[in-house]
């Protein structure tokens, strides 16, 4: 591996080439210089042709400055007290005037794969300058360290100072840091600022730290000693340290950001701008490749999805934060909402049952739900869940008793329709979770919602849960309640992933919320698999119900069935006939019926069957009663 140096006419000065020189030697790399150049044409040497510095007497201005300062960067390694023998290291030189500067740097970085892209960076810089140090330090995928050399001359091996907390690479600076000092015999300072909240405040902070020089292999380096300094301002607790000699300091960068972020994150710019004799470098750790598959899915969602703008967030922030919270006009809503769709199953309307999926705000938390998933916002989450838990309960007790007041004994079609969820039903939750988030971050869609309310049915299974239990009969509670979970988890899903497409994130941070909230994503997905197992099963079985049989069998069953129904004054709804395995086929019987049939029919009809077809036969008789009225047209018995 090598050590990559970008230098440009603006960074080419002494302080910088030596630090590349120290940099490269004491990891033991080659060294891979590439100079960025002004003029019109492109001139380099050839890729990895050695470079020797000590021989090359030139007036070129960038070889003759680069020459001089790396023959005095070897001279003052050879003068230094460093013991261990390390050898000098290879160096290569690429020139280039390629007018896009941070396009050939990550570039030669992608081809090089070097171990450590090193960038210099000056407070005087230019904003084009600035922009490219930010490119570069987002896109680069190797380990990329941005210096800012001090104006004072740096002794060899350097003083380190290494923050050991902060930002999400400190680790890794740490563990660069370890490096210097094994091989260089650098002293290295880990610093932690411990707040000052306690008496014993000084020997946390030193549990803390010696926990994370555990974890960085820096515990067994006698070149290593721990600092912990207790102040209630970072800042100042940092810079209270900085005057006792230092040369260099490393920090973790503070995260995504712009160059002012990754420099001032820390520490206080005053700080920086001060001619102290310190040189700062900020260090990101290369990028995995659970990053990179993250960085170009979000890179495509930017160029296909159109992005919401700053007002257009902040309007769904609004609306949904406000509706996902437990009120009384959200109470009053579902009470009415899940009465409405009660009545409607009860007598198997599926009119009344859409108007009551109109009127349920059951999807409002839900679509909070999935906008805090996407924020990484847990405060959201625990409120959109304590939303749709509270509505949950208060709908199934309202379903409860207006099954107990009702007269009715058996299920009707409609409450049957929501008793056995199939995938089907998972993929439509997630495509109306879908065009729900969606429609609701552009206003000029909110027309739509009515549709997907529709789709998407919410309140009638937990109506369906209660009126079943009500009439004890908990095998169809169960299917409803796997049908309510089954809406709930997969709008979630489909919410989150249409809001963070259209361009909605959260601040990428590490803090408990957000961890917190990952967690939560991860148990959805979970669910949404552990779910697809039953859901799957009953959709193969519907699937392979009818085309499994052969033609003449399923006209015999037909005509069976017809009669059998006939005798009793049956009115056919819908019948399925299934194979269960060889020798044993399934009927599914719906109808409506003046009478509630008698517990030996199911055993009659299974009886016919297997005369018919001389095979084995389970039934399923799903009974719809009609009105009284009907009844007393027709007093005949079902037997």
């Amino acid at each position: 591996m090598s050590l990559l140096v970008v230098f440009d006419h603006q960074t080419l000065q002494k302080e910088a080439v030596r630090y590349a020189y120290f940099f490269a030697r004491a990891l033991e790399q080659e060294l891979v210089i590439l100079t960025l150049e002004p003029g019109k044409e492109q001139k380099k040497l050839e890729e990895n042709e050695t470079y020797d510095f000590r021989s090359y007497n030139s007036d070129d201005p960038v070889l003759g400055p680069l020459s001089k300062h790396l023959q005095e960067s070897e001279q003052l390694w050879e003068s230094s007290n460093i013991q261990q023998q390390l050898a000098q290291p290879d160096i290569s030189l690429l020139r280039s005037t390629a007018k896009k500067k941070s396009s050939k740097i990550l570039q030669v970085s992608k081809e090089l794969s070097p171990r450590l892209l090193i960038l210099f960076y000056h407070l005087e810089h230019d904003e084009q300058q600035k922009k490219m140090a930010e490119r570069i330090m987002e896109r680069a995928l190797c380990d990329v360290l941005l210096l800012r050399p001090a104006s004072e001359s740096c002794s060899f091996p350097p003083r380190i100072l290494v923050p050991a907390a902060g930002g999400p690479h400190a680790l890794h600076a740490l563990k660069l840091a370890d490096v210097f000092s094994k091989n260089t015999g650098a002293k290295t300072t880990p610093l932690f600022i411990e707040s000052d909240h306690d008496e014993v405040a000084l020997e946390v902070g030193q549990k803390i730290l010696a926990k994370t020089l555990r974890k960085a292999s820096m515990h067994d380096n006698e070149h290593v000693t721990p600092q912990v300094v207790v102040s209630n301002d970072v800042k100042e607790g940092i810079h209270s340290v900085t005057t006792q000699g230092y040369d260099l300091m490393l920090l973790g960068a503070s995260g995504t950001g712009n160059v002012q972020k990754y420099l001032f994150g820390s520490l206080s710019a005053s700080l920086l701008r001060q001619e102290t004799g310190l040189t700062v470098g900020i260090l990101r750790a290369g990028k995995t490749l659970r990053e990179r598959i993250a960085e170009r899915f979000e890179r495509l969602l930017l160029v296909t999805v159109p992005q919401l703008n700053r007002e257009d967030r902040i309007s769904v922030f609004e609306s949904l934060e406000s509706g996902s919270r437990w009120s009384f006009d959200f109470m009053a809503l579902l009470i009415l909402s899940t009465a409405i769709a009660s009545l409607g199953l009860l007598q198997s309307s599926t009119a009344v049952v859409i108007g009551a999926m109109l009127v349920a705000p059951l999807m409002v938390p839900l679509l909070g739900a999935g906008l805090a998933i996407a924020q990484g916002n847990f405060p959201l989450v625990k409120r959109a869940a304590k939303a749709v838990f509270m509505g949950f309960l208060l709908s199934f007790v309202v379903g409860a008793v207006i099954g107990t007041l009702s007269s009715v004994s058996a299920l009707t079609p409609e409450l049957l329709a929501r008793t056995q969820p199939t995938l089907m039903d998972l993929a439509i939750a997630y495509l109306s979770g879908l065009a729900a988030a969606y429609c609701v971050a552009r206003p000029n869609l909110s027309a739509a919602l009515a549709g997907v309310a529709i789709a998407a049915a919410l309140v009638p299974p937990i109506a369906t849960m209660g009126i079943a239990t009500s009439l004890g009969n908990l095998n169809a509670a169960q299917g409803a309640a796997l049908l309510f979970g089954t809406n709930v988890i997969a709008i979630i899903l489909g919410a989150a992933t249409s809001l963070y497409a259209g361009g909605i994130r959260g601040k990428k941070s590490e803090h408990g919320g957000v961890l917190w909230v990952r967690r939560i994503f991860l148990g959805l997905l979970l669910g949404a698999l552990a779910l697809s197992l039953p859901l799957g099963s009953v959709f193969v079985a519907q699937v392979a119900s009818t085309h499994s049989l052969p033609q003449k069998q399923i006209e015999s069953m037909t005509r069976m069935v017809d009669s059998f129904a006939k005798k009793r004054k049956w009115k056919i709804l819908s019948r399925e006939f299934s194979q269960i395995h060889k020798g044993t086929v399934s009927i599914r019987l719906s109808f409506e019926s003046s009478r509630t049939p008698s517990r030996f029919a199911s055993q009659d009809l299974a009886k016919e069957c297997k005369k018919t077809i001389k095979a084995g036969c389970s039934v399923e008789l799903r009974p719809s009663l009609v009105l009284a009225a009907k009844a007393m047209e027709d007093p005949a018995l079902d037997l």
